[in-house]
């Protein structure tokens, strides 16, 4: 982010530079176009707050070593509001006190499900937590937190018999 906002300056300063030496209008109009995105971009950034559907589950797993599916979806309408949003999402495994932050980025926004894959080195019950959501402009500019409380929780448990074979008959 630090670097498109440091692009950004450099075109804007490039921008009123050009009107400066040219004194022309529309170096000046290029100027005030640029001066104008990240106010708009806010504006913007603000009604996609209001917008922004977001939900969390998990599925339940008994594969070995403790493998979890987590299902987000994320929608926004209409989506040209915001470019993406970055959930930073808390997966504690309860059982055995561990954490850990993993950052998921939607750049679909269209509430279709975005599926992500968490393997545990230990079994146990498995609670996933969005600690943040942020939603970034279409430019990169500028980004707004949104308050997200949604929690999912799940079991996880390894294979306990590899190789086991039921026989009918």
């Amino acid at each position: 982010m630090a670097v498109k906002r440091a692009v950004y300056a450099i075109v804007l300063l490039a921008c009123a530079a050009v009107f400066v030496v040219t004194n022309n209008a529309v170096a000046l109009f290029l100027c005030v176009c640029a001066a104008a995105l990240p106010p708009l971009s806010f504006v913007l950034l603000l009604f996609a707050a209001k917008r922004l559907r977001f939900d969390c589950e998990t599925r339940r797993s008994c594969i070995r070593g403790g493998a979890l599916q987590i299902t987000v979806r994320a929608g926004l309408s209409p989506r040209f509001l915001a470019g993406c949003a970055v959930a930073e999402v808390e997966i504690e495994n309860s059982t055995f006190g561990k954490k850990q932050i993993k950052k998921m980025v939607f750049k679909d926004l269209s509430f279709g499900a975005h599926t992500y894959d968490y393997v545990s080195e230990d079994s146990g019950r498995i609670c996933v937590r969005i600690k943040s959501l942020k939603v970034t402009d279409i430019l990169g500019i500028c980004s707004l937190k949104v308050g997200c409380g949604k929690f999912t929780e799940s079991d996880v448990s390894p294979l306990l018999y590899e190789n086991l074979r039921v026989r009918v008959g």
